[in-house]
Parts: C-alpha cells; sequence; structure tokens
C-alpha cells in the first residue's frame, strides 16, 4: 500500500509533500490535484533518482537522471520519455592495481 505524508486541499494530494510507494519508491515534490506537478525528486528502489519537473504525474520538461552505475541523463523529458535534447554520460571508473 502506498503512504502519502503532506498537504492536502479537498481531500486531494495538493502542495508539498512526499509518496512512498509500496514497491519501495519515493516521490518527494509538489502535488496538484493528486498528481505529481512541478519540480519533484523521485527515488527508485533500484538506486536511480530522478531530479526534475513533472507534469500530469510524469516526468516532463528538465530533468536529471542518474544512477549508482555512474549513468547520468541530463536534458528534457516529455510523458514520461527522454524527448528533445540532452545529454548522456556513462563515466568510467578505472582502478589500477599495482602487485609487487
Amino acid at each position: 500500500r502506498d503512504v502519502y505524508e503532506g498537504e492536502f486541499s479537498v481531500n486531494r494530494k495538493h502542495g508539498n509533500g512526499a509518496l512512498y510507494y509500496s514497491n519501495g519508491d519515493l516521490y518527494e515534490g509538489i502535488f496538484k490535484e493528486d498528481e505529481r506537478c512541478g519540480h519533484g525528486v523521485l527515488k527508485y528502489a533500484d538506486g536511480t533518482t530522478y531530479t526534475g519537473r513533472f507534469l500530469f504525474d510524469k516526468r516532463w520538461g528538465y530533468g536529471k537522471i542518474t544512477n549508482e552505475r555512474g549513468i547520468i541523463y541530463e536534458g528534457y523529458f516529455k510523458s514520461d520519455l527522454m524527448h528533445g535534447q540532452g545529454r548522456y554520460d556513462i563515466l568510467c571508473r578505472i582502478v589500477l592495481i599495482s602487485i609487487i
């Protein structure tokens, strides 16, 4: 069961709040009439984080996705999909081992 902590208006999520999803995801940000709307942070259970804009309860507008493997996308979204200009970075981690 999902759990919401935050502001309400007319018995709906409205204003600042946090929504804890039953699958382990967490959204913290702005709600408008029960939907994610405006700036927010969505932390997925797998360690991936989206920070950016939401509209119609979807990632929409400018945002940034990061994950624990070092993959980063920064750019525009529309209806939860990468859309338009953006930048994809894959961070390479090099480990040097010296054997004596």
